[in-house]
């Protein structure tokens, strides 16, 4: 198994949050939801979602990204056990989820590029923009925005996403989607249907991601 992973790009929480020596409910929900976002980032990057079941190979993955996490987080570390413990659940308890993952899969099957957390200038509001996961097909481009609850929302970042998007791949119709863990799901936001005759090229528009 792969012990190699890029930390650098998530969990945000590593670089911008200060573990205090006790968590208040907010904090944990940080925590977890920081955790979680990255392990299901490897998980699709990886396409073990396209296994029929959850197998053992994939329960191994879950542990060991979990483990690889926390062991990045410094000490005190207050109910490090208790978020472990909570984390490979509610992974696990969604890659059980038949619905959530038949429709994942069908995303990925269409996909030719996978890009975590890509990076571009969103001029209309000059500041950078960091979408979770932008999914690349040979004729739409897919948005999969990840939070612990469908509460976490925020629908002015999603509408920025969005916005960036259509900038960036105008020729390509656009479908958004809401992935949550607790509950397990997934839910279209958005979908946009064709509406240019003309395609352009992978090659012309992946350099605007860095």
């Amino acid at each position: 198994m792969d012990s190699e992973l890029n930390l650098s790009r998530s969990p945000k929480i590593l670089q911008e949050f200060n573990i205090p020596l006790s968590l208040s409910d907010e904090g944990y929900a940080k925590i977890l939801g920081e955790i979680l976002h990255f392990c299901i980032e490897d998980l699709i990057e990886h396409t073990f979602f396209l296994q029929d079941k959850l197998s053992q190979d994939t329960v191994n993955r879950i542990n060991h990204l979990v483990d690889k996490v926390l062991s990045s987080f410094p000490d005190p570390f207050p109910e490090r056990d208790k978020v472990s413990s909570e984390a490979k659940r509610l992974l696990e308890s969604f890659l059980k989820n038949e619905e959530t993952l038949k429709k994942l899969r069908q995303i990925l099957s269409s996909t030719k590029k996978i890009l975590i957390e890509p990076q571009a200038y969103f001029h209309r509001k000059g500041k950078i923009l960091r979408p979770d996961i932008v999914l690349i097909s040979s004729n739409r481009i897919y948005l999969i925005e990840i939070k612990l609850k469908p509460s976490d929302l925020s629908e002015e970042q999603i509408n920025d996403y969005l916005s960036l998007l259509r900038d960036l791949y105008p020729d390509f119709p656009l479908s958004a989607y809401l992935l949550t863990l607790d509950p397990p799901g997934i839910k279209e936001l958005s979908k946009e249907e064709e509406r240019y005759a003309k395609k352009l090229s992978f090659s012309t528009q992946l350099p605007l991601f860095r």
